[in-house]
């Protein structure tokens, strides 16, 4: 489960990053061409568009499947704490079921996943923390992050 995990995140990654990469060169070519000739600015626009859309942000089947995977593979290992899997699980949901006419699951993975974030990034702070603490009392516990 690890490895599919570390698949569909570095895909989810490449996505996100050939998505802003097009939007930027994409707005520059639109600011370029609104100067002279605006009709055909609003349609380069229109097309970058449904590019980022269709590459990014119009489905986020990619990105759904990359936190069900961890949310999964954390649950079963206990390596976060239950609440913040099943949250993750609730996100990977929203994310997977994004189709058109239930757009406003987008809003529920991408501000869910905000708090999701943060929450593994503080739970493998603390992680770290105790990992630290017991190592300077010369003993090893915990697991996960």
């Amino acid at each position: 489960m690890a490895d599919a995990g570390a698949v569909f995140g570095a895909m989810w990654a490449a996505l996100m990053f050939a998505t802003g990469m097009i939007a930027n060169v994409g707005i520059t070519a639109v600011a370029d061409l609104a100067g002279n000739d605006l009709d055909r600015a609003a349609t380069v626009w229109a097309t970058i568009d449904v590019v980022t859309d269709g590459l990014g942000s119009g489905s986020e089947l990619v990105g759904g499947t990359w936190v069900l995977l961890v949310s999964l593979a954390a649950l079963r290992n206990r390596a976060l704490p239950r609440a913040l899997n099943v949250l993750g699980l609730l996100c990977a949901g929203c994310g997977l079921l994004l189709v058109p006419g239930l757009s406003d699951l987008g809003m529920g993975f991408g501000l869910g996943l905000i708090v999701w974030f943060i929450g593994v990034g503080v739970a493998c702070c603390a992680r770290w923390i105790d990992r630290r603490a017991a190592d300077a009392l010369g003993s090893r516990t915990g697991s996960g992050c």
